[in-house]
């Protein structure tokens, strides 16, 4: 998924369009739990308009989790344990763990926090987004990085990770080489069709153009 401040005005409003509907289903569902005292922790209870918002909110997650990622937010929280109680640190994913933040002490207004950061990113983005979609060189950038992106596509088709391979150091290195060889061979490509290929290679030559 391209990264929020890369993607045209409707892609933009999807986006956003799902944040909402997710920060709509979030309160929904924890408006309408109630906790009770159980026998070793505090358990909710949910209503029936709870659980249909957790069926919602479960179905769309996957989707949210990479809008977020998208935007550069990492929805994950630190949780120390008392010096008096002891233990290990963890980082706590909130999104994955949403219905579980009772056990990490988190409060759940921390997954509330992560969405409106995320919101806040995509609407301060949309007027850039409109002026993307109007630019000639920002989709001539997108065939280039479409190109550049077909082996990550590959690995993702045969079951890897495409998404991390991509992300990494090296899988960074070879999506750089590759773009680079995309633009050089669109450059050829142009300066073909002008009839300037010829005295582009003697320039690189260090030849004299041919008059």
């Amino acid at each position: 998924m391209k990264f929020y401040n890369k993607i045209p005005i409707w892609e933009n409003k999807e986006r956003l369009k799902l944040l909402t509907k997710f920060r709509e289903l979030l309160n929904t569902y924890f408006n309408n739990i109630e906790f009770v005292r159980g026998y070793s922790s505090t358990e909710p209870i949910e209503s029936e308009t709870a659980q249909g918002a957790r069926v919602e909110i479960n179905l769309v997650l996957s989707e949210v989790r990479k809008v977020l990622h998208s935007a550069g937010i990492r929805p994950v929280f630190r949780c120390t344990p008392p010096p008096m109680i002891g233990g290990y640190i963890q980082h706590i994913d909130i999104t994955l763990n949403m219905f579980n933040l009772r056990y990490y002490k988190i409060p759940h207004n921390k997954l509330f926090d992560v969405v409106d950061i995320a919101i806040g990113q995509y609407s301060k983005d949309s007027k850039r987004a409109w002026i993307r979609t109007f630019n000639p060189f920002y989709w001539v950038g997108c065939v280039f990085d479409y190109i550049a992106g077909l082996p990550f596509a590959l690995l993702d088709r045969i079951g890897f990770d495409s998404d991390k391979a991509e992300s990494s150091i090296i899988g960074r290195c070879i999506k750089g080489l590759l773009y680079l060889i995309v633009v050089f061979a669109a450059l050829l490509t142009i300066l073909y069709y002008l009839g300037y290929l010829e005295q582009f290679k003697g320039l690189i030559q260090n030849k004299p153009p041919t008059p």
